[in-house]
Formats: C-alpha cells, structure tokens, sequence
C-alpha cells in the first residue's frame, strides 16, 4: 500500500516541475494581457528551457567543483520541495 501512494507522490512531483514552465507562461500572458500587449505565447518558457538545454556551459578555468555542482544541487533542492508538497 506504501508503494502506491510512493508512486503517486513521484508522480506528483514530476507533474509540478513538467508544468512549473506553464504557470510562468499563463502568468507572462496575464501581465502582457493586462498592459493591453500581446504576449509571447504560452508555451515559451518551455522553448526558452530548451534552448538554454542545448546551450555549451562556459565555465573558468579556476573554478571549483562547487561551481560545477551548483545546478544541480538547486534543481535537487526544488524537485524535493515540490516532492514534500505534492
């Protein structure tokens, strides 16, 4: 029984973070809609996203490996706190 309400909450999360692009696209359009502008389309956080994916990292020379962690340890740190609250 513990195993589907795991799955469930593993499920939740992924759906937070999948939709976490759409909720800033609907909120971009409200604030373009309420300055009578047009906005630019609900689904460009996610191009944004996948531009900035296929992007090379430029990183210095000298920099530390806490440099290099640092992504993804603040990824980790919003996928466990749309975990705890979903």
């Amino acid at each position: 029984m513990t195993t589907d309400f795991r799955l469930l909450a593993l499920v939740q999360a992924l759906l937070a973070i999948a939709a976490a692009p759409l909720l800033i696209g609907w909120v971009d359009q409200c604030r373009a809609w309420l300055s009578n502008r047009r906005g630019a389309g609900l689904l460009q956080p996610y191009r944004t996203l996948r531009k900035l994916l296929h992007k090379d990292a430029v990183v210095a020379y000298g920099a530390s490996p806490l440099f290099h962690l640092s992504p993804y340890v603040q990824f980790g740190a919003m996928a466990l706190a749309a975990a705890i609250i979903g």
